[in-house]
């Protein structure tokens, strides 16, 4: 199992939005918390990420300490970070040591956030931690996954163009059946059924843990068309989109706040397959960086692949050959 150890004080994040560089904090707090993580070993559900470090902190000083899996998110034509599932719990400093095992349900990239919470802490601690520091948070990203991971990278871009194919089907099968309100009627309880089934399908696939953006576009999408067709409506014959009745019969709109229409929900899933290749490729430098500039040839063997895939073609000549400091540029083309 890997074992990754951080200084947290040198990336730490004084609020939610705002980082402080290390040079910018007082030398006496700059090694206050360190912490090491194994890397998980995931098994059927899940696993278990461990964690321990260091604390030059009062005896039996209580941390508050979450664990997120950071999550890419599509707006607007970029990739962002952004925190998704987590985990958290509660640790003593005893001996100026802490550790704690949270459960994880993946590998990946994973947030600590470890805070000393006033209302947690004993009187007389309280006050010995106060001549101590002022500060109260500590916030760091670290990767922790292996090859078992690197080996989904390609097997994940398929499933998301498979996915992409039926929810398209599924969407043109709804187009096809709303040219004329007696045709919906005709067919609303299947569709409507075959929508719900579907949906069902995209809740239990892991393939959102590996390439969550482009899987928000599809199950976004099919949750779209399947709550709007109890509001579908026509006007002079014609398909109006979906009308809210509890709110004026205002046009209902897509989860990207634009116009319910068909020509937009198949946009969407045609751009899944492209988002999903940015997020293989944004894969492929992290695992990269992890390894030093070195490539796998787990790694190399799904780029040469995939190189032909939208989202991967743009960058796939950099992604096998390119040095790591022209990696590390890469990511933010990437990401838009």
């Amino acid at each position: 199992m890997m074992k990754i150890r951080i200084a947290l004080a040198a990336a730490v994040l004084a609020t939610a939005s705002s980082s402080v560089p290390a040079q910018d904090q007082k030398p006496e707090e700059e090694q206050i918390l360190t912490v090491e993580c194994k890397t998980p070993r995931i098994r059927g559900s899940g696993g278990v990420l461990k964690l321990s470090g260091r604390a030059e902190l009062p005896e039996f000083t209580v941390l508050s300490i979450a664990v997120y899996r950071m999550v890419d998110l599509y707006a607007g034509g970029k990739l962002m970070k952004g925190p998704g599932i987590s985990s958290s719990g509660l640790s003593r400093v005893e001996r100026k040591k802490f550790k704690m095992s949270l459960p994880v349900t993946t590998s990946g990239v994973f947030g600590v956030d470890v805070r000393i919470l006033d209302d947690l802490q004993r009187p007389k601690v309280l006050e010995k931690i106060r001549k101590t520091t002022k500060r109260r948070r500590w916030t760091v990203q670290f990767d922790a996954w292996d090859d078992d991971l690197v080996k989904k990278f390609g097997p994940s871009l398929q499933r998301i163009d498979n996915l992409a194919a039926e929810a398209l089907s599924m969407v043109e099968k709804f187009e096809k059946a709303t040219a004329t309100e007696a045709g919906w009627h005709s067919q609303a309880k299947k569709l409507e059924r075959d929508g719900n089934k579907l949906m069902k399908k995209l809740e239990k696939d892991d393939v959102k843990l590996v390439m969550p953006a482009a899987f928000g576009q599809i199950f976004s999408t099919m949750r779209n068309i399947v709550a709007t067709s109890r509001f579908f409506a026509w006007k002079e014959g014609k398909f109006a989109g979906g009308k809210s009745y509890h709110a004026k019969n205002e046009k209902i709109e897509t989860h990207r706040e634009e116009p319910f229409t068909y020509p937009n929900l198949k946009r969407y899933l045609i751009e899944a397959s492209s988002v999903a290749g940015r997020e293989f490729s944004l894969w492929a430098v992290r695992e990269i960086k992890r390894a030093g500039g070195k490539r796998s040839y787990h790694l190399n063997d799904a780029i040469k692949a995939y190189k032909g895939h939208p989202g991967v073609a743009e960058y796939s000549d950099q992604l096998l050959e390119a040095p790591l400091d022209e990696i590390l540029v890469l990511e933010k083309v990437i990401r838009g």
